[in-house]
C-alpha cells in the first residue's frame, strides 16, 4: 500500500504504478501474474484517488 501511494504522490499513471508496484513475494500463487497487474493494483489506485 505504501508503494501505491508512493506512485500516485508522485504523479504516476496507473500504467506505470503497475510497473512500479512489484510483489516478488506472491510470484509462487498461480494467478498472481494476472491478478496483481489486472485487479489488485487497479482497485486500490482507484480507491487512492489516482486518476
Amino acid at each position: 500500500m505504501k508503494c501505491l501511494k508512493a506512485a500516485i504522490a508522485d504523479g504516476l499513471s496507473l500504467q506505470q504504478t503497475i510497473e512500479r508496484v512489484k510483489t516478488p513475494e506472491f510470484k509462487g500463487y498461480a494467478l498472481h501474474c494476472w491478478v496483481h497487474p489486472g485487479l489488485n493494483v487497479p482497485a486500490v489506485y482507484k480507491d487512492l484517488g489516482g486518476e
